[in-house]
């Protein structure tokens, strides 16, 4: 390995750590969350884009408003940047509600979605879900807990 090469360890080669973001991290949360929905939701694709980003910016604040909302994010062990992924979650009348999950391109199939649901604690032998996109299938979630129930209507 090169010098410089080992002065710039990768995310991929540390150690992964799952936190509570920060309001400072929110925003990053929100603009991916709009444009990844935007694009890999079939639902989504559909509406223009004025109407989408105006009306679902408002859902996502409403999620994020509630008591109950935990949006985790995971970095590399002892660093704030970069943002590799997070989840935002909830416990809404006593089902778990896992309403969207991101993981960076670069950092699928590394287990950073599962770290991020398991960190929350939440039973998901009865979750449900609200945002389906493709990459809830490219994730592995659907695979990895089959008793998750798609039902928007938890937004």
């Amino acid at each position: 390995m090169s010098e410089s090469q080992e002065g710039h360890r990768s995310p991929r080669m540390q150690s992964i750590e799952i936190r509570q973001a920060t309001k400072d991290q929110l925003s990053f949360v929100f603009a991916t969350w709009l444009r990844n929905y935007k694009h890999s939701s079939q639902f989504a694709r559909k509406i223009k884009n004025a109407t989408f980003f105006k009306w679902h910016h408002l859902v996502i604040e409403r999620i994020f408003d509630r008591p109950n909302t935990l949006v985790l994010i995971a970095t590399p062990q002892g660093e704030s940047e970069p943002i590799l992924g997070y989840a935002v979650l909830e416990a809404q009348d006593g089902t778990p509600v896992i309403h969207y999950v991101y993981v960076k391109d670069d950092f699928r199939r590394m287990g950073i979605a599962t770290k991020l649901i398991a960190a929350s604690r939440l039973p998901l032998d009865r979750a449900v879900f609200t945002h389906y996109t493709s990459a809830l299938d490219e994730l592995g979630l659907l695979k990895k807990y089959t008793a998750l129930e798609y039902n928007p209507y938890r937004i």
